[in-house]
């Protein structure tokens, strides 16, 4: 599964931070190029 700085989204950019395994629990903090920090993203992804 392919995850995508919300943010960027937000302003119609998809910018893809990372792939995961469907089975991902947890909460990471992947560095997104686009907005110069760290994003937090809660696993698993709501659909």
């Amino acid at each position: 599964m392919e995850v995508f700085c919300p943010t960027c989204a937000a302003a119609g950019i998809r910018r893809k931070l990372m792939e995961v395994d469907s089975g991902a629990k947890g909460v990471v903090y992947p560095y997104c190029k686009g907005c110069k920090k760290n994003v937090k993203i809660e696993l698993p992804l709501k659909k």
